[in-house]
């Protein structure tokens, strides 16, 4: 179904560290994403997976083609299956770690380095993300430690839900608003979240190659939740966990999620949550109930309980 890009690099056995980025029509995104984890202080070896793109991702990154490996796909299969031709390279390739990104999105130069770093202190560890970072689609939001301590005595936190804190920094200087996104971090804090949604960002997992060998590699059945399946299923045999320090700007698109796309992630998640039921657990009945409840409840409605 794919084939590589011309030019196509080997892969170099020193490198431990395989980076996986589906595209698909991200021309105007995909080269700061790629550019951003070639800067990164940690080697890796990279997969641009073009999941059939109008414009083929080869034109605009043909200047990066010698630093990474571009295989082009003849018909759309969505982002779980594009990802699984390169993660099967990967592992047949002989890499320890498997590193996701997603093509509009921003690695932080040390976020390979201090994700390997603590797998590799935590061998239980199956898959690792970080704190995230939005950013609007001109980049602005950007954050950075020296705005943090800049930002600490005009700070507002927002907990949201079982997932996370919003913590909202304000940067005088530039007049902007930075929206960092905090996730608890220890393993039996993100199992307990996994019970409600996914408890890690998945555009800045990183998984090992023995985890997926375990237990497979993205399903196709979940096409609007493919993520939170992969770490459920991670989370059976391994321990998932969060670096508390942001790594990766996540890119917030204009127009959000659809309401159809919103109902089948919220229908996907449900089947997930069936799938991965423990009776005996509480919050597996909380968090299938709160997905129900948020399926048939009208929007309106909830916005009206929310303000009472």
């Amino acid at each position: 179904m794919g084939k590589p890009a011309q030019n196509a690099t080997e892969t170099p056995v020193m490198q431990s560290v395989a980076v996986i980025v589906a595209a698909y029509n991200a021309e105007s995104t995909i080269v700061a994403s790629v550019e951003s984890i070639l800067l990164g202080t940690t080697p890796c070896h990279i997969y641009v997976v073009d999941d059939c793109s109008r414009i083929p991702a080869a034109t605009a990154l043909s200047h990066l083609e010698d630093r990474i490996e571009i295989v082009r796909l003849d018909q759309n299969v969505g982002p779980a299956a594009a990802r699984n031709i390169a993660i099967d390279r990967a592992i047949k390739a002989g890499f320890e770690f498997i590193a996701i990104q997603d093509a509009d999105d921003i690695s932080f130069p040390t976020r390979l380095e201090k994700q390997i770093a603590f797998m590799r202190d935590h061998p239980r560890v199956g898959a690792c993300g970080t704190w995230t970072c939005l950013l609007d689609e001109n980049l602005t939001g950007a954050f950075s430690p020296e705005l943090e301590a800049k930002a600490v005595a005009v700070r507002e936190t927002k907990k949201i839900g079982n997932f996370g804190t919003w913590t909202l920094l304000f940067d005088e200087q530039s007049q902007r608003t930075v929206h960092l996104f905090s996730r608890v971090t220890d393993p039996k804090d993100v199992r307990n979240t996994m019970f409600f949604n996914i408890g890690l960002s998945h555009t800045s997992a990183v998984m090992r190659s023995e985890a997926l060998r375990k237990v497979g590699l993205y399903s196709t059945d979940y096409p609007a939740a493919e993520d939170y399946e992969l770490m459920r299923r991670i989370g059976t045999q391994f321990d998932l966990a969060n670096i508390p320090e942001c790594l990766v700007h996540y890119r917030i698109s204009p127009g959000g999620i659809s309401q159809s796309r919103r109902r089948r992630q919220l229908y996907d998640r449900l089947m997930i949550q069936v799938k991965y039921f423990e009776v005996t657990q509480w919050r597996a009945w909380v968090g299938a109930a709160k997905t129900l409840a948020t399926m048939v409840i009208p929007r309106q409605l909830k916005d009206m309980i929310r303000s009472a």
